[in-house]
C-alpha cells in the first residue's frame, strides 16, 4: 500500500517467508521511499492484507476472516477493531 504522497509504502511479509529488511518477528514494514530506509512495525498478529485511509494516518490490517485492526500509524497500535460475523473473544 503506498501513501498518497508516495513517500511511504506499507508492505506485508508473506507468511512463512523471511525478509532480510530487519531482524526479529516482524510481518509489516514501512518503506520510507524518500529516505531510502525500511523499518518493521510490530503487531501481535500476522496481517492477511492491508489497506490505508485516505488521510494516510491509519492502516486497516485484516487479522482474520472476521476481524480488522484499525492501526494508528502515529501510535503504532490497533486503536480499535472492526468485526464482521462472530466477534473475536
Amino acid at each position: 500500500m503506498i501513501s498518497s504522497d508516495s513517500a511511504h509504502a506499507y508492505v506485508l511479509q508473506p507468511a512463512g517467508q523471511k525478509v532480510a529488511l530487519e531482524p526479529g518477528p516482524k510481518s509489516l514494514f514501512d518503506l520510507d521511499l524518500v529516505g531510502a530506509k525500511s523499518s518493521g512495525i510490530t503487531t501481535d498478529f500476522h496481517p492477511q492484507n492491508i489497506n490505508i485511509s485516505p488521510d494516510d494516518k491509519t492502516l486497516f490490517l485484516r487479522q482474520d476472516e472476521a476481524n480488522i485492526c484499525v492501526f494508528s500509524l502515529a501510535e503504532r497500535s490497533c486503536g480499535t477493531y472492526i468485526s464482521v460475523g462472530t466477534p473475536k473473544i
